[in-house]
């Protein structure tokens, strides 16, 4: 049985006149965790704007064996809505990447409290308006949750780790890999120690 999730064959794409990504190719497969390295500058969200249909490649093809329904990015900086709180915008995550017509059910408010409990999304900021995160960690970690709250198949997340304190890395990761298991994962970094202990294998742009 083929488990190939994600299919990218030749992508190319240029920026400004310069060619940013040069024929790069990936096959991920469910119970992968690709790390895709590239120095700063070097194409890592412009890869992930192309894998999520944010931007077009110049050529080559980007191919899914699942429902694009089924996919959890954090691409940038999420779309908050800046009205809701961060628990109420993971929630709203949830319900956008439900099945059409699907009505929601206890076990959702289940599913974000436990994600936010697993992404270490402190009390005090549960309730937050979105605008008001004290610092980068807070925001990235309410920015993981709302990737990850659907379950998804296929996990693309650009720099997770960035601007977490060196002293919950570690816990954030074991809580990661967690949240992994099964699935096809890419995530990208600038250098491949930024990913130690996560990727099972890398790729460079």
């Amino acid at each position: 049985m083929d488990d190939k999730i994600l299919e990218l064959t030749n992508i190319s794409k240029a920026y400004k006149g310069k060619t940013i990504i040069d024929n790069f190719s990936l096959t991920l497969r469910r119970g992968e965790i690709v790390g895709v390295t590239a120095p700063h500058g070097g194409g890592k969200t412009l890869l992930c704007r192309i894998i999520t249909g944010l931007t077009a490649p110049d050529s080559g093809t980007v191919e899914y064996a699942i429902d694009r329904r089924s996919v959890g990015a954090l691409v940038g900086l999420p779309a908050y809505h800046r009205e809701l709180s961060a628990a109420e915008n993971i929630r709203a995550q949830l319900h956008t990447a439900a099945i059409p017509g699907r009505e929601p059910s206890a076990n959702d408010e289940e599913r974000v409290r436990y994600i936010i409990e697993r992404m270490n999304v402190t009390e005090n900021v549960v309730g937050r308006r979105s605008l008001q995160f004290s610092n980068i960690g807070e925001r990235q970690r309410v920015s993981l949750a709302m990737a990850l709250v659907a379950s998804p198949d296929l996990i693309i997340l650009d720099e997770p780790l960035a601007g977490i304190d060196v002293a919950e890395r570690a816990v954030l990761v074991e809580m990661l890999k967690a949240e992994f298991a099964g699935k096809a994962v890419l995530l990208t970094a600038n250098n491949k120690s930024d990913l130690d202990g996560i990727a099972t294998r890398f790729a460079e742009i």
